[in-house]
């Protein structure tokens, strides 16, 4: 069972320790394509980047000005809401960006309602989700070739 989330911080608090802010607006599925492509599967044809259900789900960004930052989608699954598709530009990475992202859609997610967020999350970043509030389940697993296990974070009302 995982604890239960207490905000950490605002969006636009960033990257605090730099002072810098990069806000994070809710965007078109099209607008995280690109950062989708470049960062999660360069190897792969741009379009292998879209999933099943994009054109229902949430989709997050943070900007540099008008450049996408990062990205990050939230879909409506069966009694939860899947984070999924969470990319940062490299040269952006370690700034605090990735987890403001994930802090905004707990929040987007708790302030509709939701109860449950799960993923599935790479073993290699299990940290990063378990200092934001998420907690493993079931079995280990590989995705190509990559170990993964789900992970949640069950919100309070």
């Amino acid at each position: 069972m995982s604890e239960s989330y207490t905000p950490l911080a605002a969006a636009d608090d960033l990257c605090h320790e730099r002072r810098m802010t990069y806000p994070i607006r809710q965007v078109t599925v099209q607008q995280t394509y690109d950062l989708r492509h470049s960062v999660m599967r360069p190897d792969k044809p741009r379009d292998f980047v879209a999933v099943k259900g994009d054109d229902q789900a949430t989709h997050f960004a943070a900007f540099d000005g008008d450049r996408i930052i990062a990205v990050m989608s939230l879909f409506d699954v069966e009694g939860a809401v899947q984070l999924r598709k969470l990319a940062t530009e490299p040269s952006y990475q370690g700034q605090g960006i990735g987890a403001a992202m994930v802090r905004t859609g707990i929040d987007h997610v708790k302030n509709n309602g939701g109860r449950r967020i799960i993923l599935n999350g790479r073993v290699s970043a299990h940290g990063f989700y378990e200092k934001l509030g998420f907690s493993t389940y079931g079995a280990p697993y590989l995705v190509e070739n990559e170990p993964c296990q789900m992970m949640e974070l069950n919100l309070s009302p």
